[in-house]
């Protein structure tokens, strides 16, 4: 019996919960099981609001997955949870947008141009909006952009909505370029 009274097989419950008699170990095992209980209900709401979740820290779509008995949800690229953001219906990428990004009515707008950096962001977009009249290289914009949405998956031809607002200087070569991302452009 190790030196333990009868009654005290496994502690006394009642201590242990006031924190009395309560060895480290048992504190240790109240705090992982309360982490544990936050986890699974984190869980449980990501469960809920999948497949409208959407990653903002790396700008990719979550998924779903599964492992034996276990499923969860997580961000398919970082493979993190703190930067899902619940009731994304459609994720729309700007060239020229005048936020980094926002959440208009379950759509995502996310600005895929630095025109600070001249750096081309990548992001999972459903389409693509080029919004005119800003002082950036239209053009340079648009190929590096196109060259990051096409090289997100290189083994299929990268087809998605394309909508033009305003004045937006191009070159024939970024034309071609945008309408092989959409022939319906027009452009």
């Amino acid at each position: 019996d190790h030196g333990r009274k009868q009654g005290d097989r496994f502690g006394d419950c009642q201590a242990v919960s006031r924190g009395r008699h309560a060895t480290p170990d048992d504190r240790i095992g109240r705090e992982a099981g309360a982490e544990i209980d936050d986890l699974v209900y984190s869980q449980l709401k990501l469960k809920e609001a999948h497949p409208n979740l959407y990653c903002l820290s790396c700008l990719a779509w979550a998924e779903m997955v599964f492992f034996r008995e276990w499923e969860w949800v997580r961000c398919k690229r970082c493979h993190d949870v703190l930067g899902l953001q619940r009731g994304i219906e459609r994720v729309v990428g700007e060239i020229g947008g005048n936020h980094d990004h926002q959440v208009v009515n379950g759509v995502l707008l996310v600005n895929l141009w630095d025109a600070a950096t001249r750096q081309a962001k990548l992001a999972e977009v459903d389409a693509l909006t080029i919004i005119g009249g800003k002082d950036i290289d239209y053009d340079w914009a648009v190929n590096a952009v196109l060259q990051k949405l096409q090289n997100q998956n290189p083994d299929h031809e990268t087809r998605i909505p394309l909508r033009i607002e305003g004045n937006v200087p191009l070159s024939q070569n970024s034309r071609h370029l945008l309408r092989g991302l959409d022939p319906k452009a027009g452009l």
